[in-house]
């Protein structure tokens, strides 16, 4: 009876044995997928400050921001002058494989400055509005090495936007889609990289052109109809050379067009600017810039701006 209860004792202790290497095997099995699937996943942080204008002639807290360039719906150019601001992008990505990585991407911007004076479509004094603004949230992906020869190689973005601000679901976009290649060339100075950023960005609305229920004469004309900005082309070549492993000098020039409403002819869009900085790396995943950008379209002292930079890698 003891050698049977002893034989029971020693089975039931060996079942246990057995299961808990089980639970700790499947434990750590476990723990290593987590692992993996943690390790995949990248964040990355970029603030940007567009300071003051190099001309002593604008009003103190304003510059030269290029995004607030551009045509009006009378076609007529926008007033440049806008506040400091800083800027704002978080990107969360996922590498899919060696080539592939998705990202989702929340960008605002500030303006800091309040009571900037600028001219508005009408020919009038207004003042710039100050605070906080959003800007649709993205779904990228990242394709690296699409192509490659002894030249150069290629690198592309892609992107859904989703139409997230106040403002796009008021003027009704339904998505934006877009893609952002890279060409970038081999150079035998040990250093130097050049190469060619494009973006073909396009806007989904129910309508691209329409009368809009205040018209009440001369409604064909198609100064008084509403046009949806359907089509962003942009093109930018750029040199860069690092100095050592810590500092790198950029340059860039930035051009771009577009298409609205029914048209299907190309205009310019924002002005074309020149762009000339340096980055500093001062932590493994911590970058700081400083640097100048400036429009060669219409050029002036006052269309110009200091610019600085934190980028952060994780």
């Amino acid at each position: 009876m003891k050698f049977v209860t002893l034989a029971l004792c020693f089975a039931s202790f060996a079942a246990s044995a057995q299961m808990q290497n089980h639970i700790n095997f499947n434990t750590n099995a476990i723990a290593d997928v987590a692992k993996d699937v943690v390790s995949k996943f990248n964040f990355n942080y970029y603030v940007k400050y567009l300071g003051p204008s190099l001309s002593n002639d604008m009003q103190s807290g304003s510059t030269y921001n290029r995004f607030s360039t551009g045509q009006d719906w009378k076609d007529d150019e926008q007033d440049f002058v806008d506040s400091h601001q800083v800027f704002q992008a978080f990107k969360l990505g996922y590498k899919l494989s060696n080539k592939f990585s998705l990202n989702y991407s929340v960008t605002f911007q500030d303006n800091i400055n309040k009571n900037i004076r600028y001219t508005d479509s009408s020919n009038s004094t207004a003042i710039r509005e100050s605070g906080r603004s959003h800007n649709n949230q993205r779904i990228g992906l990242w394709a690296s090495s699409l192509y490659s020869n002894n030249i150069f190689f290629v690198n592309s973005g892609f992107f859904y936007e989703l139409p997230t601000t106040d403002g796009s679901k008021e003027d009704e976009l339904k998505y934006a889609i877009g893609i952002q290649p890279n060409i970038a060339f081999y150079t035998s100075v040990a250093g130097l990289s050049y190469g060619l950023n494009a973006s073909v960005e396009h806007y989904a609305y129910p309508d691209n052109q329409f009368i809009p229920e205040w018209c009440s004469f001369n409604c064909d004309d198609v100064g008084n109809q509403v046009r949806r900005q359907k089509l962003i082309v942009g093109i930018s070549p750029y040199v860069s050379y690092i100095l050592n492993d810590k500092a790198a000098i950029k340059s860039s020039l930035v051009f771009d067009w577009d298409q609205d409403g029914d048209s299907n002819d190309f205009r310019a869009n924002l002005d074309d600017i020149a762009t000339l900085g340096a980055d500093y790396k001062v932590l493994k995943n911590v970058t700081v810039g400083a640097g100048l950008e400036a429009a060669i379209t219409r050029a002036s002292l006052k269309k110009t701006a200091v610019v600085g930079s934190l980028n952060l890698s994780i």
